[in-house]
């Protein structure tokens, strides 16, 4: 973490302190955030030379899968998310 970070997020929890939040809540705050924005950009893809991957929905029951395209493979290989998105 830069300085420059370790300054934004003071500032941040500060601003969450004064609006009546704990510090403890705003780390929550913080995390819950982070997840939430990496999970989107999962959602929207990725890939490298060898494959590429998403998060996509089941469109009958809505449970989320992550899938992965291999350039090599026919078919793709999908396993269900769990609830808990700090393994992404």
């Amino acid at each position: 973490m830069t300085k420059r970070e370790a300054e934004r997020q003071t500032i941040q929890a500060d601003r969450l302190q004064k609006l009546g939040f704990t510090r403890n809540e705003a780390e929550s705050l913080r995390r819950i955030s982070r997840t939430l924005t990496r999970w989107f950009e999962l959602e929207c893809g990725n890939g490298n030379e060898y494959a590429s991957w998403t998060i996509e929905r089941n469109e009958d029951s809505g449970i989320p899968y992550m899938v992965r395209y291999s350039h090599t493979a026919t078919t793709p290989t999908r396993y269900p998310c769990s609830a808990d998105a700090s393994n992404l």
